[in-house]
């Protein structure tokens, strides 16, 4: 394997400012491990990814980024980088990723916008968001890419606490997601049915509707992700509908607990 050429630095930095190894231990040694990565550079945080968890049978990571030439990547930035001439970030990633893991990685040039409606849904245990940092790309990869991720799936946002377009973005379609999926319809439990707040109107048993009200106000409460670490990077993991159901009912049973109801 030839030896690799980075001229940017920004994963070695990133390793060694977060607990990286620490955070995604709970992917390491697995197989059939499907990582996505939106934004690339030159391949130094797919490397790492490739070196430390996808060396195991059947896992593969998917690299999207258009490597626009005279964009970002090909500027000098003498503060982040030695450029070196002639030599653009595309030639770089084929040098240190495609042409050293053939088998490893499926590449999309092209925009983030084009490529991700056309991948699986369900499918990645682990995606790395670190593309266009503009406030509405960011929203865009958000919007595209959730629905990729498997339930118990891990999804990294980068830059989250260092560029305001990014942790607008991201908290804005977190708070859009967590609504949508609280507002749920045709769910039946313990004979309640939770409703949007249309449906709930038209509940003319006053008993029940107060019962409905209440549990949807508690279901309020809960987010359909756990975030596991917030700091320049934001790292979360999904929760499944089956999990969500389990945080509502154990958040009630505490709240009756607390309060020395009984069942």
């Amino acid at each position: 394997m030839s030896e690799k050429t980075f001229t940017y630095n920004f994963h070695k930095k990133r390793v060694k400012e977060e607990p990286l190894d620490d955070l995604l231990s709970s992917l390491k040694g697995r197989e059939n491990l499907n990582f996505l990565e939106i934004g690339c550079c030159e391949g130094q945080s797919t490397d790492w990814f490739i070196q430390n968890f996808l060396q195991t049978k059947n896992s593969t990571i998917t690299c999207i980024d258009p490597f626009y030439q005279g964009y970002f990547y090909d500027e000098p930035h003498p503060e982040l980088r030695e450029k070196i001439e002639g030599v653009t970030v595309y030639d770089l990633f084929r040098k240190n990723i495609l042409d050293c893991y053939p088998d490893k990685v499926k590449f999309h040039r092209g925009e983030s916008k084009d490529v991700l409606p056309t991948l699986k849904k369900d499918h990645y245990d682990f995606i790395y968001v670190d593309g266009n940092h503009k406030k509405e790309n960011v929203r865009m990869d958000c919007e595209l890419s959730w629905d990729l991720l498997k339930d118990g799936g891990l999804i990294m946002y980068d830059d989250y606490h260092l560029i305001d377009d990014v942790r607008e973005a991201v908290d804005e379609f977190l708070l859009q997601r967590r609504m949508k999926c609280n507002i749920l319809t045709s769910l039946y439990l313990k004979g309640i049915f939770i409703r949007n707040p249309e449906s709930i109107e038209k509940i003319e048993n006053k008993e029940q509707k107060q019962r409905v009200l209440k549990f949807n106000k508690e279901l309020e409460k809960i987010d359909t992700y756990s975030r596991l670490y917030d700091k320049n990077i934001l790292l979360l993991e999904k929760i499944d509908k089956t999990s969500l159901v389990e945080r509502v009912f154990e958040s009630r049973k505490q709240a009756k607990e607390a309060s020395g109801e009984n069942e």
